[in-house]
C-alpha cells in the first residue's frame, strides 16, 4: 500500500461549467481590482476614529522599543502578554525607520527623545502612521488568499471570496487599525489556505509559508493555539481522505481501511508534515521576540499569566441585559455571529451546507440508502470546505471556554467563514444559474452575479462607515436589539462624538466630560475633562454618556438623575442604535476642588453672577454641591468675609426646586441658589466669599468648603448715591463723638466677651459732612472702678478706609477683634470709645457703649433638637441628655462619631472622665474612647448649673467579626475609677445596638 503522491491530485473547480483558461492581462486584471477593494475602505478616512485599545498599544510599542534600541531583550517583555508582538514589531518599524532616518541627518539621540513618536501620549496622526504596516500587510493578505483560493477552488471562489473579504464590515473595521483580532484574522487565514495547498499539491514553499503564518499569528494572539490543533486535525482527514481513495483504487480484500489507517506509512507523513509545520510556527514565535532569546520562561509566564486571566479569573461580560462573571455562555459567540456577519455571507454559508449536503448525501444508486464516503471520490473541494469549517468551530469552542467574552475576539472565524461563503454562492451559481439563466453565457452570467455582490456588499457597509464596527446584521433585524444583547462602543462611539462636537462653531474652546478620554481626546478638537469627581467635569459643555457605561453598570443612580436634569443636545445613533447620549453640561464658572465637609456634603463648583458690587447691590451664586449626610438642621451658608474673616452677610443657599428630593437624599447632586446682599455700610474693598454648613441644632458651624482662589474674591465699590435705608443695629446710640462723626450703634452679642477666644464689636458711624481728619480710635475695658483692663488701638475698618475719605452722609461699619488678655478676670466691665486727631494725636471725642460681662468661654443652656433622646441622671448630679451617632454603615474596621449632650444639674466637685465602650456579644470591650469632656475643653467643676454640654468622642475599630454590638457611656472617677450609677444600679447607658458587617 502507497500513499497518493500529491501531483496526482489536481483541483478540481467547483464550477466546472466556467472557463478558467482566461488571458493573463485578465488575471492582473482582477488582482488590481481585488487590491482597490481591499485597499479603498480601509486607506480612507483613517483620521476619524480611534479603537478600543489603540492608544494602549502605543505606549506598550514605545516601551518595546526602547528596550529593542538598548538591547534589553528581557524588556520586550510588555504589554497584557497576549502576546501582541506583531503590533509591537509593526509600531517599531515605524519608530526604527523615523529614528534611522533622523539619526542619518545629524540629529542626536537626546533630541530624538524629545520627539512626538517617542512620547508616552499619542496624537493622532502618529497613530495612524503605526497602523500603516498593519493595514498593509491586511490589504496583501486579501491578494494573497485570494491567490491561494485560486489554487483550491478556481478563480470564481476566490473572487467571490475576496469580495466578501474585502468588504466584510466585522474584518474591515478591525484590519484597518494597529489592534490585534483583525492582523490574527488575516494570519490564520492565510495559514490555513497555505497549508491546505501543501496538502494538495506537495511544494514545500506552501508549507513554509503556512508555518510562518502560524508563527507570526501566535505572536499576536495567544488563541491562534487553536491552528496547531487544527492542523493535525486537517492532517488526519486529508490523509484519511488519501487512504481512502487508494483504498477504493485498490484490493479491499486484501488490506482492511482501518489497518491501513494504523500503518506506519500512514502515521510517518502525518506526523513528519504536522511536526513540521509546528516548528516553522515555533521557531517564527521563538526568533521574533527578543525575549525568548533570553528569557524564555519569563516570557511564557507572561503569556500564561494573560490567559488565566482571561480564561479563568472571574470578569464581567454583559449578554442580553445582565453582566456575567464566571459563566461560559455557550450562546454568547452564536449570537455574535449572527448579530455580525452580512447578509450576503449568511447566505452563502446555508448555500455551502446545501452544497455539502447535496456531495455527501446524495444517492449513489436507486434505494433509500444514503451513503457518504463514496462521495469524496467526486473532489477535495468539500472535504476542503468541510476543514475551514472544522476551524471556525474548534476556534469558537475555543473562545467559548474562556471566561471573558468579547465580541472582537471571534473575528478570526469571520474571514474562513466568508471563504465557505463563497464556495455556497458560486455552488448555488453553478446549479441553480443554469435553470434560470440558461440563455446567458455562463461567464457573463458569473460576471453579473460578482458585480451584483459587489453592489450589495457596498451597500452593506457605506451606511456604517467609517464607523465599519456600527454594523449589524439587517436580516435578524440586528440593529433593533444589538445594544441590548452585546457590549456596543469599541471607542468608535466616542470618535462619532468627538466629530459632531468638532462641527460646533467654537469646537476648539469647548470643554467636555467623559468616563472615557482615551480615543476621545486625540480627535476632539477642545479640552477634555475626565468624568471623575477629582476632576472639574461640573464646569463642562457638555457631557458625554455612551451604552457601554450604561451596559457595564459604571452609572451611578445619582449621576444618572442629574443627568436626567440636563438637556439633552444630540444622541449618537448609527443604523438604528442608540450609542452616545451628550448632554449640554453645568457649565459652572469655578471648580471648587472638590471640597469635601465629611458625612455632609461635597462642594464640586459654583456660578457668581458678579464679582463686583457695591453696598445694597446683591451677588448672586449657584452652587453645584454633592449630597453626603445633609439633614434637615443643616444649612448651606454663603458668607462675605474679610481678610480678618469678620462676617460682612450671610444667607443660605436653598435648593432649587427640581433638586428639592435631591437634596433629601444621599450621594445625589444638587443645584442651590443663593443671593448675598452686600450691606450698606460695607466700606470698598476687597472681600471674600466663604461657604459651609451650618447646624441649627447644634447652633454651630461644621465647615466651610474650599473656594477657587480666583472665584472667592469680590470687590465692594463705593456706591454712585449713598443707599438710604435703616441698618440693622442691635443697640443704637445715635451721638456725635467727634464733629460730623456720628456714632450709630454697635453690635456686640449678648453684651458678652469670652476669656477662650476674641469676640467681634462692630460699630456704626456715619459722616455728617466732609471729614478733613482722620481719626485713630481706642477701644477700652474698664472695670467697676474706671480702671483700664484692657484696651484696642487702630484706625476704622483695620485702618483700611480712613475716615477722610468717606462721603457725606455715608454710613462704614467698622468691626473690631476684641481678644482679652489672660490677665483679665471674669466680671462686669464697661466699654468705652475715644477719637483721636490722627495728626496731632489729641483727644477728638469720647463715649461709653454701656456695660458687658467677661466669661471664661461661651454658654449654652437651651437645650437643642436632639436626634436620639435619652434623659437618664447619673448619680444625683448630671443628665445625659440625649446624643447624635455617624449613621454610616460599618464593617469590620471604621470609626463611630458620638456626640453627648450633659446637663449638670448642681455644680459639680470632681474631674470626671466620660466613657463610650463598643461591646460584642460576650460583653468585652472591643473598641473605645475614653477622655473628658468637650475634648479636654470644659471640665466638670467647670460646668454651670442647666449648662448644655456637646461631647464628642470619636471611636476607632479594625478587624471585627460582624455581628451586633452593643454601644455603652458613662462618667468615672479616674481617681478611684469609681462610674457613676443610674436609677436601677447600672453603671452605664446603654444606647443602641450597632450591626456590624
Amino acid at each position: 500500500m502507497r500513499i497518493v503522491p500529491f501531483e496526482q491530485l489536481k483541483p478540481k473547480v467547483v464550477s466546472p461549467g466556467l472557463r478558467e483558461d482566461t488571458k493573463n492581462w485578465v488575471e492582473w486584471l482582477v488582482l488590481g481590482g481585488v487590491l482597490l477593494l481591499a485597499a479603498l475602505p480601509r486607506l480612507t478616512s483613517l483620521n476619524a476614529f480611534l479603537a478600543h485599545d489603540e492608544t494602549h498599544y502605543w505606549t506598550w510599542s514605545h516601551d518595546f522599543f526602547m528596550a529593542l534600541l538598548q538591547g534589553n531583550w528581557t524588556g520586550t517583555i510588555v504589554g497584557p502578554g497576549n502576546p501582541s508582538i506583531t503590533i509591537f514589531l509593526s509600531h517599531s518599524l515605524v519608530m526604527g525607520l523615523k529614528y534611522g532616518w533622523a539619526w542619518f541627518n545629524g540629529v542626536q539621540a537626546t533630541a530624538l527623545a524629545t520627539w512626538p513618536d517617542f512620547q508616552l501620549e499619542p496624537t493622532l496622526d502618529l497613530l495612524i502612521q503605526r497602523r500603516m504596516p498593519l493595514i498593509i500587510f491586511n490589504i496583501l493578505a486579501i491578494i494573497l488568499a485570494y491567490r491561494l483560493l485560486h489554487r483550491l477552488y478556481g478563480r470564481w471562489v476566490a473572487l467571490t471570496a475576496a469580495i466578501l473579504l474585502a468588504l466584510d464590515p466585522f474584518f474591515l473595521a478591525d484590519s484597518r487599525t494597529s489592534r490585534g483580532e483583525g492582523l490574527l484574522a488575516s494570519l490564520a487565514l492565510l495559514a490555513i489556505l497555505a497549508y491546505l495547498n501543501y496538502w494538495l499539491y506537495g511544494h514545500r514553499s506552501y508549507l513554509f509559508f503556512s508555518g510562518l503564518m502560524a508563527g507570526l499569528a501566535l505572536l499576536t494572539k495567544i488563541s491562534a493555539i487553536s491552528l496547531i490543533g487544527w492542523a493535525g486535525l486537517a492532517a488526519l482527514i486529508l490523509l484519511g481522505y488519501f487512504k481512502w481513495q487508494e483504498f477504493q483504487e485498490g484490493d479491499k480484500q486484501s488490506t482492511p481501511l482501518w489497518g491501513s489507517l494504523l500503518h506506519f506509512d500512514f502515521i510517518k507523513p502525518l506526523a513528519a508534515v504536522w511536526l513540521s509545520w509546528i516548528v516553522l510556527a515555533i521557531a517564527t514565535f521563538w526568533l521574533l521576540w527578543p525575549a525568548m532569546w533570553v528569557a524564555p520562561l519569563q516570557a511564557l509566564g507572561h503569556v500564561a499569566a494573560f490567559v488565566s486571566d482571561v480564561g479563568v479569573s472571574g470578569r464581567e461580560n454583559f449578554f442580553f441585559g445582565q453582566l456575567y462573571t464566571d459563566q461560559l455562555l455557550p450562546l454568547y459567540y452564536p449570537v455574535v455571529y449572527i448579530l455580525r456577519v452580512t447578509p450576503l455571507a449568511v447566505l452563502g454559508l446555508v448555500a455551502a451546507f446545501g452544497y455539502l449536503g447535496q456531495t455527501y448525501f446524495r444517492r449513489s444508486k436507486p434505494g433509500r440508502q444514503w451513503q457518504f464516503f463514496p462521495a469524496l471520490m467526486g473532489g477535495h473541494q468539500p472535504l476542503l470546505t468541510v476543514l475551514l469549517l472544522l476551524f471556525a468551530l474548534i476556534y469558537g469552542l475555543l473562545m467559548t471556554i474562556g471566561t471573558l467574552k468579547r465580541d472582537w475576539y471571534l473575528l478570526p472565524i469571520f474571514p474562513v467563514l466568508d471563504v465557505v461563503a463563497a464556495i455556497g454562492w458560486v455552488w448555488l451559481g453553478q446549479n441553480w444559474g443554469r435553470r434560470w439563466l440558461n440563455r446567458i453565457r455562463p461567464e457573463r452570467a458569473a460576471v453579473g452575479a460578482v458585480a451584483a455582490m459587489l453592489l450589495v456588499q457596498m451597500a452593506t457597509i457605506l451606511p456604517v462607515h467609517p464607523y465599519y464596527y456600527f454594523y449589524w446584521n439587517p436580516l435578524v433585524l440586528g440593529d433593533l436589539w444589538a445594544g441590548d444583547s452585546l457590549q456596543v462602543g469599541w471607542d468608535l462611539d466616542l470618535s462619532a462624538g468627538a466629530d459632531y462636537l468638532n462641527s460646533k462653531p467654537n469646537a476648539a474652546q469647548l470643554r467636555v466630560a467623559t468616563r472615557s478620554t482615551r480615543g476621545f481626546t486625540q480627535i476632539f478638537k477642545g479640552q477634555t475633562i475626565r468624568w471623575v469627581p477629582e476632576q472639574p467635569w461640573i464646569q463642562a459643555d457638555y457631557i458625554i454618556l455612551r451604552r457601554y457605561h450604561l451596559q457595564r453598570e459604571k452609572l451611578e443612580p445619582y449621576m444618572a438623575d442629574y443627568l436626567a436634569h440636563l438637556k439633552l443636545d444630540h444622541v449618537v445613533k448609527i443604523e438604528g442604535v442608540d450609542y452616545l447620549w451628550i448632554y449640554e453640561g453645568p457649565r459652572a464658572q469655578y471648580f471648587a476642588g472638590p471640597s469635601t465637609l465629611a458625612g455632609k456634603a461635597t462642594l464640586l463648583g459654583y456660578d457668581l453672577s458678579q464679582r463686583q458690587a457695591a453696598p445694597g447691590q446683591t451677588i448672586t451664586a449657584k452652587f453645584y454641591w454633592q449630597n453626603q449626610g445633609m439633614t434637615p438642621a443643616d444649612d448651606f451658608f454663603l458668607q462675605l468675609v474679610d481678610a480678618n474673616q469678620y462676617v460682612w452677610a450671610e444667607t443660605t443657599a436653598t435648593p432649587l426646586p427640581a433638586f428639592e428630593r435631591a437634596a433629601q437624599t444621599d450621594k445625589y447632586i444638587v443645584e442651590s441658589h443663593a443671593g448675598l446682599t452686600i450691606p450698606v455700610g460695607t466700606p470698598p474693598g476687597t472681600y471674600f466669599l466663604r461657604a459651609g454648613v451650618f447646624d441649627q441644632a447644634r447652633q454651630e458651624t461644621l465647615g466651610v468648603f474650599s473656594l477657587a482662589n480666583e472665584g472667592s474674591q469680590v470687590t465692594v465699590t463705593k456706591p454712585a448715591s449713598i443707599p438710604q435705608v435703616d441698618l440693622s443695629i442691635t443697640q443704637r446710640i445715635e451721638q456725635e463723638v467727634a464733629p460730623q462723626l456720628f456714632l450709630l450703634g454697635f453690635d456686640l452679642p449678648q453684651n458678652t466677651l469670652f476669656l477662650s477666644r476674641p469676640t467681634w464689636l462692630s460699630l456704626y458711624w456715619q459722616a455728617g459732612d466732609h471729614l478733613k481728619q482722620d481719626y485713630v480710635m481706642a477701644i477700652q475695658l474698664l472695670d467697676q472702678h474706671g480702671q483700664e483692663a484692657a484696651y484696642w488701638l487702630g484706625r476704622p475698618v483695620f485702618s483700611g478706609y480712613p475716615t477722610s475719605a468717606w462721603s457725606v452722609g455715608e454710613s462704614v461699619r467698622d468691626p473690631w477683634q476684641l481678644e482679652l488678655p489672660a490677665a483679665v478676670v471674669p466680671g462686669d466691665y464697661t466699654l468705652q470709645v475715644t477719637l483721636f486727631d490722627a495728626a496731632t494725636e489729641a483727644q477728638a471725642g469720647q463715649t461709653k457703649l454701656g456695660p458687658v460681662t467677661v466669661l471664661k468661654r461661651p454658654q449654652r443652656f437651651e437645650i437643642p433638637a436632639l436626634p436620639n433622646s435619652v434623659n437618664v441622671q447619673l448619680g444625683e448630679q448630671v443628665t445625659l441628655l440625649g446624643y447624635d451617632l455617624s449613621t454610616e454603615p460599618l464593617t469590620g474596621g471604621g470609626r463611630l462619631r458620638l456626640t453627648l449632650y450633659w446637663q449638670a444639674g448642681q455644680k459639680l466637685a470632681a474631674s470626671y472622665t466620660v466613657f463610650a465602650h463598643l461591646l460584642n456579644a460576650e460583653g468585652q470591650v472591643v473598641a473605645q474612647h475614653d477622655g473628658l469632656p468637650a475634648e479636654g475643653a470644659i471640665s466638670t467643676p467647670d460646668w454651670a448649673v442647666g449648662e448644655v454640654i456637646a461631647d464628642r468622642h470619636l471611636i476607632e475599630f479594625n478587624n471585627l467579626a460582624p455581628g451586633d454590638y452593643r454601644l455603652i457611656v458613662g462618667m468615672y472617677d479616674p481617681a478611684t475609677g469609681e462610674r457613676l450609677r443610674v436609677a436601677g444600679g447600672e453603671n452605664s447607658v446603654f444606647l443602641e445596638t450597632l450591626p456590624i458587617n
